[in-house]
């Protein structure tokens, strides 16, 4: 079997290298965010309270715990809607200081929830970012921007 190999001229090969970091780039770093995204503007729609439900019901949590993180939730989502009724459309600097908000939310939840729960609440916001990015493309939707809370 043979396998033939373009050739490039330094120029060329220069482009297509340059191209190929860029859309690295864009599926490492990039489409990520917008899929944490997708999934979090599901819970702009619910208030603070189910969503501390929704968290006890998930994680198992004690009633010490729920105790400890409705504040951190209260405090997360009114941060949350904050950056989005004043930003207005700049995406970027949404998605920036929603970003913060959700890992300070999440480093506050580490010293509250035990390891076994963390690990179960990252893991059913990655599930649910990528559901919620296939149920985007299946729709015809691009994506969408929305909250920094956890999806729950």
């Amino acid at each position: 079997m043979t396998i033939n190999f373009i050739r490039l001229d330094t120029k060329t090969a220069g482009r297509v290298l340059v191209l190929l970091a860029y859309l690295l780039f864009v599926a490492v770093f990039i489409l990520p965010l917008s899929t944490a995204q997708a999934a979090d503007s599901s819970n702009m729609n619910k208030s603070p309270e189910e969503i501390v439900q929704q968290m006890k019901e998930r994680l198992r949590l004690t009633e010490e715990q729920v105790a400890k993180i409705r504040p951190i939730i209260d405090e997360s989502f009114n941060k949350c809607r904050d950056i989005l009724d004043n930003n207005g459309q700049d995406k970027k600097s949404n998605r920036s200081a929603l970003q913060e908000v959700r890992w300070k939310t999440d480093m506050k939840l580490g010293q509250i929830l035990t390891e076994q729960q963390m690990s179960d609440y990252q893991n059913f916001f990655e599930e649910k970012s990528e559901k919620s990015q296939q149920d985007d493309m299946h729709h015809g939707k691009g994506g969408r921007s929305g909250g920094g809370m956890r999806a729950f």
